[in-house]
């Protein structure tokens, strides 16, 4: 037989809780407690008398105990704790195993004061915030219940297969940061090259509060098991270069003279790459002005034919809209890519590995600056670094394959660990100051294209949450129609 450990003053509550549960399995024992003394007599008696005296009396020789609503309010500040050591003593007499453990369910009022990062921890499953919506109450708990067994599939709640993307963070910590870019410490290095957006109240400017950082070079700390990751910013504008230049003025600052991952072969000339005559102009005076060491050329249109007329120490200027056919005969490391316009993500995505990705909406001494490092000799740029301890966020998309208001199924190149927690943003306009909604991972099972496919289970969810999740769906879906011939 199974039993449900039920915590809950509010006897309204409680009313819809069982309700719900009846629906899940109707054969579910519920132990209602109103008090948290209650409950902890019915934990003594356990430990005391023993499974088959407490939960045995009726000749249930098999008792299990799947899950654990917990009315959070009443558990005080060691719940966390709390929460472990009765996991355990049900892990102990049988009560559930340790491969699929009791869930945990608190219930609480979205309050003001609630600490969100206390209550996410591995002891708890979900928290549910009153007053209740019933679908979302049934299949989250149904969900806990299950444990790693379940996929969220059928059910009264709306599910829609979606080709689409949501950016999946991670939090990293932020070390230090100038106005050229910024370091993190990580327990493994970043690929260098990678491009990705990364988030912080440091970046916010307008409505906006990321930047985009390429990894540009990674230090093993010695006796220490973790590296520091060093970025420059790529595609940046004057507003956001204004910005870091104002934090970093005021700050005490320490020199630091940083290699970067581009420059292991010393560049021997720089060659223009730009096949639209009035930008190919403009670039090579701003290439005459800035570039102090090395021949200029522009490379001609009849050269542009000829793949044997790039050398490997050459340093390419390119246009992004030419980017594609050099990346095809030359190294992403060797070539800075120039826009005269705002540059889009999706091209970030596709010029990740290149020297540097500049806009010439930036401000014109940033500009020079960086070119003119770039095509010198030198392997190391000069920069002051600003000490700052705090926790930021990087982006990625992932793919998604199918949503709900309840959890979202994403695929991922490697599997995740069950339980762990991640946020996700899905946007609902070109800006970045959505919040992002918090997940844990549920479920993984491996497709037919060798991919990872993780179920994720909302965490938390209040109303103006669902409200989001709604409203995404409902874009989502429109868009979709609307593509379809």
């Amino acid at each position: 037989m199974k039993y449900v450990i039920l915590l809950e003053k509010d006897t309204r509550a409680q009313a819809e809780i069982k309700e719900a549960l009846r629906k899940i399995n109707q054969d579910f024992q519920v132990l209602s407690f109103q008090k948290l003394e209650e409950l902890a007599n019915w934990v003594n008696e356990l430990i005391k008398d023993g499974v088959a005296n407490t939960l045995g009396k009726n000749g249930d020789d098999s008792p299990m105990v799947p899950l654990m609503i917990l009315e959070r309010d009443q558990l005080g500040r060691n719940k966390n704790q709390l929460l472990t050591q009765m996991r355990s003593l049900f892990i102990r007499r049988g009560l559930c195993t340790f491969q699929d453990p009791v869930g945990c369910i608190l219930t609480s009022f979205d309050n003001f004061d609630l600490d969100r990062k206390d209550i996410e921890d591995p002891s708890i499953t979900n928290i549910i915030f009153k007053p209740f919506d019933k679908l979302i109450l049934e299949e989250h708990l149904k969900l806990a219940a299950a444990g790693i067994k379940v996929e969220s599939k059928g059910g009264d709640l709306f599910h829609m297969q979606a080709k689409s993307k949501v950016e999946m963070l991670k939090d990293i910590e932020l070390v230090s940061f100038c106005e050229y870019g910024f370091v993190t410490k990580t327990e493994e290095p970043v690929t260098e090259g990678r491009i990705s957006k990364y988030y912080s109240t440091l970046f916010e400017i307008n409505r906006t509060n990321y930047a985009y950082g390429e990894c540009v070079y990674n230090q093993k700390v010695k006796d220490k098991n973790y590296y520091l990751s060093y970025f420059q910013f790529v595609a940046m504008e004057t507003p956001f270069i204004n910005h870091m230049r104002k934090v970093v003025m005021k700050a005490a600052k320490i020199p630091f003279n940083l290699p970067y991952y581009s420059k292991k072969t010393t560049p021997t000339r720089v060659r223009q790459w730009a096949m639209d005559d009035d930008k190919r102009d403009k670039i090579s005076a701003m290439l005459k002005e800035f570039v102090q060491f090395l021949p200029c050329s522009i490379v001609t249109k009849e050269e542009a034919q000829a793949v044997s007329s790039v050398a490997p120490t050459d340093l390419l200027v390119v246009l992004k809209e030419d980017y594609a056919h050099v990346r095809t005969f030359a190294e992403p490391s060797q070539i800075i890519v120039i826009s005269f316009d705002k540059i889009d993500e999706d091209f970030l995505r596709e010029a990740e590995g290149a020297m540097d990705v500049i806009t010439l909406l930036a401000d014109r001494m940033y500009i020079k600056s960086k070119v003119k490092f770039l095509s010198s000799r030198n392997t190391e740029m000069p920069w002051e670094l600003v000490q700052k301890s705090e926790s930021i966020q990087s982006g990625n998309p992932v793919d998604v394959v199918e949503v709900s208001e309840s959890g979202i199924f994403i695929t991922y190149a490697k599997p995740m660990k069950i339980g762990t927690f991640r946020k996700f943003l899905m946007l609902l306009d070109k800006e970045a100051t959505n919040t992002p909604f918090t997940a844990t991972c549920n479920s993984i099972k491996k497709n037919e294209k060798g991919e990872y496919v993780h179920h994720f289970v909302f965490f938390g969810m209040t109303d103006a949450y669902l409200k989001r999740i709604r409203l995404w769906i409902r874009n989502t879906f429109i868009e979709k129609k609307q593509d379809t011939p």
